[in-house]
């Protein structure tokens, strides 16, 4: 019987990745991809706009924007396909779009942010 080591398998490139998470067409903040991508050991230290623009550079459609209320954290999203008949023909998402239910979703998670934050704030000035 052969042994296989680990350190000898080949190992999957963050762009590969990625590339796999931002498949599904939803929205993704940095903070997402360096969990999913880099792992739980990445120290803050990733380059996730390196391998966004490596990505590009293969011809994918990856759109990019930052947080309005936190300007360190940037949101990227697959150029997706047409994900349901009527954003195809009018142009506006069906209620069982997943594309629609991932909107609201991050709206309601960019709504929970904005309260934590407002309570910690609030905390904050009570302290001090």
């Amino acid at each position: 019987m052969q042994t296989v080591h680990l350190r000898n398998m080949p190992k999957e490139s963050q762009k590969s990745k990625l590339f796999k998470l931002l498949q599904d067409n939803l929205l993704h903040s940095t903070i997402e991809i360096c969990e999913k991508v880099y792992g739980g050991s990445h120290l803050g230290l990733s380059r996730v706009g390196a391998r966004v623009y490596d990505l590009r550079q293969e011809g994918k459609i990856i759109n990019g924007w930052k947080d309005k209320k936190n300007l360190t954290v940037y949101w990227y999203q697959l150029e997706p396909d047409y994900c349901c008949y009527s954003f195809k023909v009018f142009g506006t998402h069906t209620a069982d779009c997943p594309i629609y239910n991932e909107m609201e979703r991050t709206a309601k998670i960019i709504e929970n942010q904005e309260t934590r934050l407002t309570l910690w704030q609030e905390k904050s000035q009570e302290r001090g």
